[in-house]
């Protein structure tokens, strides 16, 4: 998925260019979260958030390229836009303005398909900025998710950061987090609620999910938000988003299979259409062939005679025909002055 200028006008708003751009791996990791935080909805609802704030951030309403879209920075804003753009424009510059064009037309769509969804994405950019803002003053966090159960977070600060984890928050009834990196003896200890935890050393939370059976046996496991709260900085939210383990395959999976299939679909019948377009155009050539038929009653004129008879005769089926298929025949019956019956060729005619 991608974030399009969400993310971008997100680190203009609330951090350098140098935190931003800079530290790709901080900011990739708040893309995670990002993307975590809006997984359970459809890509399609996603773009049209996406397409319509790239619009408003970016292009005046006569379809025209604001000025903040250009300078420095421009190639990383498209490239993030979710928009497919023209083979023809090939600068950034380009791109942009066609984007602008088309967008001032298509704002009104994209903006009515994004409503439903408009709410949860605002939700889930704020959060972005706070993680942005988070990794800006040294400490950082890297998100890691095995579905369905299981939610590992690394965390680290640098020499900058001299504040502390002031909260570890979620719903006990549905996860539970622990670690063992915030004492001595290096015992698992659950964390949950108001904390005083050291960052001064890279440290590490586990949680893991409680199931829930579900009428047909499948374990469910539903949408979680782990809180992070630090000292100086804003809380971040870590969506875990929901599963379900129907047999031995996740519903995330079977989502995946099924969007593969529905692609292969698509290619084949593509495939297909391409193929039928082939055979209707070699049908059409064959319905257009005929034959054209030629014949010489050799009474009073000869090709040749004696042995050099048959090559004036393939001379002239060689002159008349060309490069086109053709059949002979001869002696069809014997006599003449030439001491020949009569001759016929036929050349056989195909369309282009």
């Amino acid at each position: 998925m991608k974030l399009g200028l969400l993310l971008f006008s997100a680190c203009m708003l609330i951090a350098s260019p140098t935190v931003c751009f800079g530290d790709d791996a901080a900011l990739q990791a708040c893309v995670e979260i990002y993307k975590n935080s809006t997984r359970d909805y459809s890509q399609t609802q996603q773009e049209n958030v996406e397409l319509a704030r790239s619009f408003s951030s970016f292009c005046k309403k006569d379809g025209s390229v604001n000025t903040s879209a250009t300078g420095v920075g421009l190639d990383a804003v498209v490239k993030a836009i979710p928009f497919k753009f023209s083979a023809s424009n090939t600068s950034s510059q380009q791109k942009m303005e066609e984007f602008c064009k088309v967008g001032s037309s298509q704002y009104d769509s994209w903006s009515m398909g994004s409503t439903a969804t408009s709410e949860v994405n605002t939700q889930a950019l704020t959060n972005f900025n706070n993680c942005v803002q988070l990794a800006n003053s040294g400490l950082q966090f890297r998100v890691s998710i095995n579905q369905p159960n299981s939610l590992v977070i690394n965390g680290f600060a640098n020499a900058g950061y001299t504040g502390y984890i002031s909260s570890v928050a979620y719903d006990s009834s549905t996860m539970t987090c622990s670690s063992a990196d915030f004492n001595n003896a290096h015992r698992s200890v659950t964390l949950n609620g108001p904390v005083h935890l050291s960052t001064q050393n890279p440290f590490t939370i586990t949680c893991t999910k409680q199931s829930q059976s579900q009428p047909d046996g499948s374990s469910f496991y539903q949408r979680s938000t782990l809180t992070i709260g630090a000292s100086a900085v804003s809380p971040l939210a870590i969506v875990f988003p929901s599963d379900t383990l129907n047999g031995y395959e996740l519903a995330s999976q079977a989502r995946a299979a099924v969007a593969r299939a529905a692609t292969e679909v698509t290619e084949a019948q593509a495939s297909t259409a391409t193929q039928k377009q082939i055979a209707d155009s070699l049908q059409n050539r064959l319905n257009g062939v005929s034959v054209s038929v030629y014949a010489y009653d050799l009474q009073d004129s000869c090709f040749e005679t004696g042995a050099a008879w048959g090559n004036g005769f393939r001379a002239l089926v060689q002159k008349t025909c060309g490069t086109r298929p053709h059949g002979e025949g001869s002696n069809i019956r014997a006599g003449g002055t030439c001491g020949q019956g009569p001759v016929a060729f036929a050349c056989v005619n195909i369309p282009q």
